[in-house]
């Protein structure tokens, strides 16, 4: 009898276990594959391609900075770093800490040094800035856009044209 109690014990426990967990669709490569759109959106930018660097983002995108004010939308995105892309360039050196894609959403969380240079014929000191920053990414027509772009800044002091 007592070896019966003791089975269907761990049984319960087994069967409350398998209810319990979820199946995840976690991709062990978020970090490369979305990683890799900033990449590609930061390659638009420094070709000075608005069209192309617009449609890495989703139609109801925000870009939010502590700095800068909150940019609601793809073509208001576009309008606000049209300027910027005729004046420097930019790279950024990025230390990812998480990723994570589930279904058709997906999440890079990473510390990033951004640097810029000023573009041939114009007079722009070198900058620097760094930043943490955490996009989510919603899938569309099988590209990974980007749908949220919140970035903060580290309590260095950055001193370049774009902490202005």
């Amino acid at each position: 009898m007592r070896i019966l109690k003791i089975l269907s014990a761990v049984f319960i426990i087994l069967s409350v276990s398998a209810c319990s967990s979820t199946a995840t669709n976690f991709e062990f490569d978020a970090e490369g594959e979305l990683h890799q759109q900033l990449i590609k959106s930061m390659a638009y930018y420094n070709a000075n391609d608005i069209e192309q660097y617009k449609a890495m983002y989703t139609e109801d995108a925000f870009h939010i900075s502590v700095r800068r004010p909150m940019i609601k939308g793809r073509e208001a995105i576009g309008k606000f770093f049209a300027p910027g892309m005729k004046l420097f360039t930019v790279q950024s050196d990025d230390e990812v800490l998480d990723a994570g894609i589930y279904g058709d959403t997906g999440h890079l969380l990473f510390k990033a040094t951004l640097r810029g240079q000023s573009r041939p014929g114009f007079n722009i000191p070198p900058f620097e800035e760094k930043r943490i920053i955490m996009v989510l990414f919603k899938k569309r027509q099988g590209q990974w856009l980007i749908h949220r772009y919140i970035a903060s800044f580290s309590p260095e002091k950055d001193e370049g044209v774009m902490a202005k």
